[in-house]
């Protein structure tokens, strides 16, 4: 890991000089999964915006009057200023700090069990001149109510977590620090990310996991661009009990995660890009990987074909003022002769949608393909996955599905965000935990059909109410509806959330 660091140091120094001012958005889709059953779900990057301040320092409860005047702004609807302590130096418009205070709760039940989760946390972020840029994000936290259905029902778990006198405690921490240039920008953060636009999660890469640390770079040369991400993931545990592994989690192998993408946007309608990530681990960080202008997977060849590569491409094409088309790839592996036929080695997904928008409203279409094995490997630490989830399609592979998505603005306020799929899945080789070379005895020749070993037919259905009630209050009600051939499941949440 220090090494990793030493090599992300020396790249921002080299390329220091060639720093200047552009937008970073190193992944932001066009079109994303809005369902999100709890705030902290929240994957939205913070990039801090100049801000003045009446006065040097601003703290909320400094003064009986300053106490009243923020107590009025926490309740009220309509303000936009109100933070709980702001700092900016005499005469410096572009250095500022902002510290925020956050609190919430989520609840989560079904017919005859619940839990409840409390946390509180802060924001702090800031400007150091007009190029320097910074914000962390920390929040912690316990359960309550049943502990037995905490644990394979909270989409806030995502990585290991403390289990102490019958209860479950859980924290996070997320933050960038960023340097915007003309030619390129360079972060150094904790976070997440997703690759290619989608509304029931990518086939590319997904957020659907804990944060992780990386470096990443861009470089913008006209309507081109350049990107590196590099980052430190978890490797899994080797344990088949679930609960154990979370009670007794201490695997720590290294892992870890290199993307190259390419952007070309020749239009404000169009917009294609493509690229290769690598997963490996149990080895120091590859320096080769770094070069944000090689290609990949001839390193992977050269390095003795250990590591897990995967190519992937897609687009985004605005073709009509309310018609927006998009698409995803993603090859692993690949025989010519066979594209079409059932080799087991053909490993591929695909992935298309149409979105169309009628005032501030959207409805969405969506159509997945992900072939058997896709997403699977030889070792613990060359899976797709990190720290025991998967960074590939959510619903896993050797499955179609069919998904529709639709956004209503219920009010300047208020969003309804609705999604229905059909999921038809098979069980050969449909989740990324699976060695293949455990389960195909002749690995050169075994074919794999879709949906190959009892397939089976599920039905999604998810609804989630977002409403600001006030200027630093929010309330999310949702429900999620899984619909199998021989049982359904029912889980309803409340997760309220605030910030001043």
């Amino acid at each position: 890991m220090f090494r990793l660091l030493v090599t992300g140091i020396f790249l921002l120094v080299m390329l220091f000089p060639l720093l200047g001012q552009i937008d970073l958005s190193w992944n932001t889709p066009a079109c994303r999964n809005e369902i999100k059953f709890s705030w902290l779900q929240d994957t939205d990057e913070i990039i801090p915006a100049s801000k003045a301040v009446a006065q040097e320092y601003d703290l909320a409860i400094s003064g009986w009057r300053n106490f009243v005047k923020s107590l009025s702004r926490y309740i009220s609807r309509s303000d936009e200023e109100g933070v709980f302590f702001q700092y900016q130096p005499a005469g410096s418009s572009d250095i500022w700090l902002q510290i925020s205070l956050q609190a919430g709760a989520d609840y989560a039940a079904v017919t005859d069990s619940s839990y409840y989760f409390t946390h509180y946390g802060w924001l702090m972020q800031g400007h150091i001149g007009e190029k320097l840029s910074f914000y962390t994000q920390f929040w912690a936290g316990h359960f309550g109510g049943d502990s037995d259905f905490v644990l394979p029902n909270s989409p806030l778990i995502d990585s290991w977590l403390k289990y102490q006198n019958d209860t479950y405690y859980l924290d996070n921490i997320r933050g960038k620090l960023l340097y915007t240039g003309n030619y390129l920008d360079a972060a150094l953060g904790r976070g997440k990310y997703e690759i290619g636009s989608n509304i029931a999660g990518s086939i590319i890469l997904s957020d659907v996991c804990n944060d992780y640390g990386y470096i990443s770079l861009d470089f913008k040369l006209g309507d081109l661009r350049f990107s590196l991400l590099n980052a430190s993931l978890t490797a899994d545990s080797s344990s088949v009990n679930f609960s154990d592994e979370y009670k007794n989690y201490r695997y720590n192998e290294d892992k870890y995660l290199t993307i190259h993408k390419i952007d070309w946007t020749p239009s404000q309608k169009l917009h294609f890009f493509l690229g290769e990530e690598v997963i490996y681990g149990s080895h120091d960080a590859e320096i080769s990987y770094l070069l944000p202008f090689n290609f990949i997977r001839a390193i992977e060849h050269n390095l003795g074909d250990h590591d897990n590569v995967i190519i992937f491409a897609g687009w985004e094409w605005k073709y009509a003022q309310n018609l927006f088309w998009y698409g995803n790839l993603v090859l692993d592996e690949l025989r010519k002769s066979e594209i079409i036929g059932d080799w087991w080695g053909n490993k591929y997904a695909l992935q298309t949608g149409n979105t169309f928008y009628f005032g501030q409203h959207k409805f969405s279409l969506e159509f997945t393909a992900v072939r058997p094995w896709l997403y699977t490997h030889k070792s613990i630490y060359t899976r797709y996955s990190h720290d025991k989830k998967g960074l590939g399609f959510p619903e896993g592979s050797n499955l179609m599905q069919i998904a529709a998505a639709l956004e209503l603005q219920l009010s300047d306020r208020m969003i309804l965000n609705c999604l229905a799929a059909f999921i038809r899945q098979g069980e050969t080789g449909n989740n990324w935990s699976i060695n293949y070379q455990n389960e195909i005895t002749d690995i050169d020749n075994e074919e794999t059909k879709w949906f190959g070993g009892n397939p089976e037919n599920r039905y999604k259905l998810q609804g989630v109410i977002s409403w600001q009630l006030l200027a630093h209050h929010w309330l999310k009600l949702g429900a999620d509806a899984l619909l199998r051939d021989d049982e359904d499941d029912l889980q309803l949440y409340i997760s309220w959330f605030t910030r001043y």
